[in-house]
């Protein structure tokens, strides 16, 4: 007679599921979450697209000439700063001017002066979204005027009674629009006036407008975000 061999095949097991410790579970979704806002940025904008800010020391100084700002650090200056002051027995005067180094440059201004100085640099504040509605002004504009004379005084600019404010920036570069900003700092509130550059930044995307004292765009918030689930994941054991 034929043999035969039986067999005994035992059900399988269902497999239960394993719960993760919290802090994994944490770092899972915050990994998760993102790369996903990572993957949107990145597939919607170019890979190097961002906010360039460099923090600065640059004094504006009295009678110094010209002081160039070279936003993008390509070799070409964007725009200069002028301040001069004029003082004797009978007349004092002083004078901030900002100018486009380039013909396409603009700076953010307003009809705040008076005579034939009646464009002035707007003072912004924080927050300002500079891009291609804002108001400016191709040519050199005034920060502030101050002139004495005998017992008659005049005195007028945006610029006069702030301690910090900011510039708002539209030029050039390959023949495309950006804009940017440049902190400024008053050291002193009568003449002779005493400034300093303390930061500026500008954004590469071209036509893509950027706030006031913003140092980062949303895809480097996002992949800051990435590197902490990462790190988070790499240090868990």
């Amino acid at each position: 007679m034929d043999s035969f061999v039986s067999q005994v095949v035992k059900p399988r097991q269902k497999r239960l599921p394993v719960r993760l410790p919290a802090n994994l579970e944490k770092n899972l979704l915050t990994y998760a979450a993102a790369a996903t806002a990572a993957g949107i940025g990145l597939a919607a904008q170019p890979a190097e697209a961002k906010i360039v800010y460099t923090k600065s020391n640059i004094p504006i100084t009295v009678d110094a000439g010209p002081i160039y700002l070279d936003l993008n650090h390509d070799g070409i200056n964007d725009f200069s700063f002028n301040n001069w002051a004029q003082a004797d027995t009978a007349v004092s005067s002083a004078r901030l001017f900002v100018y486009g180094a380039q013909a396409p440059n603009g700076i953010w201004s307003n009809k705040s002066g008076r005579g034939s100085f009646k464009t002035c640099a707007a003072a912004l504040p924080k927050g300002m979204r500079v891009g291609p509605k804002a108001p400016f002004a191709g040519a050199g504009v005034m920060a502030f005027f101050a002139y004495e004379a005998g017992e008659g005084s005049t005195q007028f600019g945006p610029w006069l009674k702030v301690r910090q404010a900011y510039l708002g920036f539209k030029f050039v570069i390959k023949g495309k629009v950006h804009y940017g900003w440049a902190r400024v700092k008053m050291l002193s509130q009568k003449p002779p006036y005493q400034a300093e550059i303390t930061g500026y930044a500008y954004e590469t995307i071209p036509n893509k407008p950027i706030k006031t004292c913003a140092t980062k765009g949303p895809d480097d918030a996002s992949l800051g975000l990435l590197a902490k689930g990462a790190t988070g994941l790499a240090g868990w054991r």
